[in-house]
């Protein structure tokens, strides 16, 4: 069995996870810095044979502001 790294950040309204509702949120600020551009058809083969994902670099790195990252990029969250 193989594991992969998976980050979930959930934010709720309450301390029970079955009685809470989850609240939406955003990231003040961040940067993408590379992306798997064939999605999760990419992400299933590596972890199914562990031949790393092919990541496209992005360069300069991609800014945001106040949303959310899409799934399968590279983040990096500034200090």
């Amino acid at each position: 069995m193989k594991f992969g790294l998976l980050l979930v950040l959930l934010v709720m309204d309450g301390p029970s996870p079955l009685l809470s509702n989850g609240i939406l949120y955003v990231f003040d600020s961040f940067a993408i810095t590379a992306i798997d551009h064939a999605g999760t058809v990419d992400l299933d083969a590596a972890e199914a044979t562990g031949k790393p994902m092919e990541l496209t670099p992005l360069v300069p790195p991609q800014h945001f502001r106040n949303v959310l990252p899409l799934d399968l990029s590279i983040v990096e969250f500034s200090r």
